[in-house]
């Protein structure tokens, strides 16, 4: 996934699902903030890439990075070149959730956002390889092209869903209850 869509994707689905992962409500501020925490999250596993659009803003991190894990071809970028190494892995997910225990709405919002985008890298071709160093690459069955069309129709679905739920309609709830009626 692009890395705006990996962003809006994940807030996204942190509007939806917060009530759950909460044990409160949180206020309009810190609500804000969360969310500005999942969408840092949902772009911390391309901070290995120089190209990602987190990756260009601290090259000091992802040109090392980037060389560290084999990736020497970095230019142009590709989902076949990049090898979505040990930031792409569940190490990395528990390592980034473990630096923020001690805040447990931020670190949970932190771990939401690099899920999501590791979910989100699942639905490519590409998939990610989630036990780095081992190279079985995870993805699921029904993937789609970075950048394209269903991508973007993914995303904004998403964010019309997120919209939605804003606005006092609870997608998710109705969804349960007609699984539920029938």
């Amino acid at each position: 996934m692009l890395g705006k869509n990996h962003a809006t994707t994940a807030i996204a689905s942190w509007v939806l699902s917060s009530s759950y992962l909460l044990d409160h409500q949180p206020q309009a501020l810190e609500a804000l903030l969360l969310a500005v925490v999942v969408g840092f999250g949902s772009l911390l596993p391309d901070a290995d890439h120089p190209d990602s659009l987190l990756g260009r803003r601290v090259k000091f991190i992802s040109v090392p990075l980037s060389y560290l894990q084999g990736d020497r071809a970095i230019l142009p970028w590709s989902e076949h070149t990049h090898s979505r190494g040990i930031t792409h892995s569940i190490w990395a997910l528990l390592a980034c959730y473990w630096l923020v225990a001690t805040q447990q709405d931020y670190a949970t919002a932190l771990a939401f956002g690099f899920a999501a985008h590791l979910i989100g890298d699942a639905l490519t071709p590409a998939g990610v390889r989630l036990l780095w160093p081992i190279s079985t690459t995870f993805r699921f069955p029904l993937t789609f092209r970075t950048g394209g069309f269903v991508e973007y129709g993914f995303t904004y679905g998403l964010l019309i869903a997120a919209a939605m739920h804003l606005l006092g309609f609870n997608l998710l709830h109705e969804l349960f209850m007609l699984v539920a009626n029938s």
